[in-house]
């Protein structure tokens, strides 16, 4: 129920309904369940400025993730985690971040060609890697990226995700042509 409501624009609730969760996964220990809710977490404690309280979730996860060996969440990991750093300000590390997630999810989405989460990995780093070159004034180079997204995201297993990023994409280009 919380990513529904995080997707209609409530992500304070989304927080509220997953209050507690991580703890109680964790100690059932389901991994692959487990790295779910960290993300579906930390989207929406990033969503509403507690920036930090998601990084502490999320490297949570991805040095679970990292022991274990990569599960299908290794890239959102790395995604959200480029993201959270990007609002922070440090577009460096933010950068690697969103490369790394990038090239870890098409790798997936090769070796998993139907594998629709890797395609919107992919996407959602992407569209990252742009603000992140936005950000810091780069407006050519972002605008090279999106480019490079829009003819990469023309193959049909980006249509399903493509409402989950693809309006975030064209945002960041009307601001780059402004």
């Amino acid at each position: 129920r919380s990513i529904i409501v995080r997707w209609v624009g409530r992500p304070e609730k989304a927080i509220e309904l997953n209050e507690g969760m991580i703890e109680s996964m964790g100690a059932a220990f389901n991994f692959n369940i487990s790295s779910n809710v960290i993300v579906f977490r930390a989207i929406p404690l990033a969503e509403v400025g507690r920036i930090e309280d998601a990084i502490s979730i999320l490297k949570y996860g991805f040095d679970i993730s990292s022991k274990l060996g990569p599960f299908w969440r290794h890239a959102s990991f790395l995604n959200c985690l480029g993201y959270c750093y990007g609002e922070l300000h440090q577009y460096q590390r933010a950068w690697e971040l969103n490369l790394e997630s990038e090239k870890a999810a098409l790798k997936m989405l090769e070796k998993y060609p139907t594998g629709l989460q890797y395609a919107e990995i992919a996407a959602q780093a992407g569209v990252n890697l742009i603000e992140n070159l936005f950000d810091q004034g780069k407006v050519d180079a972002a605008w090279n990226r999106m480019k490079s997204i829009e003819e990469q995201a023309k193959s049909i297993i980006f249509d399903s995700v493509r409402s989950l990023w693809e309006a975030r994409m064209y945002y960041l280009g009307a601001q780059i042509l402004l």
